[in-house]
């Protein structure tokens, strides 16, 4: 079993098409998690930059595939989820 020092949460933009790619992106923008937890937006990238764009949200987080990958300077990251 592997362990993490962090506290992660994992977000789901909900319907593309609806509100909560807006909420999601909005909140996010604002928060600042503290430095021992992290949140995963998993979510298909084009969703992300799309709905980014529409809000002139700059993109704030790095793009990653798995866990493996999360930069350890990053709190927030954004996991390609294809579906």
């Amino acid at each position: 079993m592997v362990t993490s020092k962090f506290k992660t949460l994992a977000l789901t933009l909900g319907d593309i098409n609806g509100i909560g790619p807006e909420v999601v992106l909005k909140a996010l923008a604002q928060w600042k998690p503290a430095a021992a937890d992290r949140v995963a937006l998993v979510a298909p990238v084009g969703a992300v930059q799309f709905w980014q764009k529409r809000l002139n949200i700059k993109p704030f987080f790095p793009i990653i595939h798995s866990f493996a990958e999360w930069p350890a300077d990053e709190t927030i990251a954004l996991i390609q989820a294809d579906f």
